[in-house]
């Protein structure tokens, strides 16, 4: 398991994008767009995402500790094994494993001090097909 990434739920995506690149010097990954943007902090990313848009994608309005939540990122490589032994171990479940908008299989969890933890895996490129709709003629 590895943690490579924080996500940072804010009011003011560019705003705070302004702030840690210029105040921290991180390197620009992606420029804010669709309310979200992301820096390089050495070997981990720090992701900026406006705060009503991460709960609306998850469905979960008001329910976040945002502004200024995070969200601590964990790349696994069996998210149902890993979902499992966090409640196990003393997690609160928040939202089961489910495909995200962001093409992942994503569970969310709360550590036993609250803290929101996601704990994923890449979608394959056939899981990705199945996963997009159908276009219309």
């Amino acid at each position: 398991m590895k943690l490579n990434q924080l996500k940072l739920l804010v009011n003011d995506v560019e705003k705070s994008f302004e702030f840690y690149r210029q105040a921290l010097k991180l390197e620009v990954i992606h420029a804010p767009e669709d309310q979200q943007a992301q820096l390089r902090a050495g070997e981990a990313i720090l992701t900026l995402l406006a705060a009503h848009k991460f709960e609306a994608d998850l469905g979960v309005k008001g329910q976040t500790a945002c502004p200024g939540g995070f969200v601590l990122q964990f790349q696994v490589p069996d998210v149902q094994a890993s979902y499992a032994a966090a409640l196990s171990a003393g997690a609160q479940m928040f939202k089961s494993p489910r495909r995200t908008p962001w093409r992942t299989l994503s569970a969310f969890l709360r550590d036993p001090d609250g803290v929101l933890v996601e704990i994923y895996r890449p979608l394959t490129p056939t899981e990705e097909l199945r996963a997009r709709p159908e276009r219309q003629a």
